[in-house]
């Protein structure tokens, strides 16, 4: 049985860090963002972070569209504070 890390401390554990599975970011809207990298290590390949993950709200209106919303139904949604 071992202890269960907080978010802050495991990006901050020295083993984590030596075997690289934190690796900083920069963002274009936010700057610097720390972000898992991949638990596997493998001799010869090296795994790489593609992209980062979507803003908030950055794919609301693509997601509601594809369940079938239309445009005057998501901009109700947007005025009544249901989605951003």
């Amino acid at each position: 049985v071992s202890k269960v890390y907080s978010v802050d401390e495991a990006v901050n554990d020295p083993q984590l860090q030596q075997r690289g599975l934190i690796k900083e970011i920069d963002d274009p809207v936010v700057g610097k963002v720390r972000q898992v990298g991949s638990f596997l290590k493998m001799s010869g390949a090296e795994a790489r972070i593609r992209s980062l993950g979507p803003t908030v709200g950055q794919n609301t209106d693509d997601i509601l569209q594809d369940l079938g919303c239309s445009s005057q139904e998501i901009a109700k949604l947007k005025e009544a504070g249901a989605v951003g």
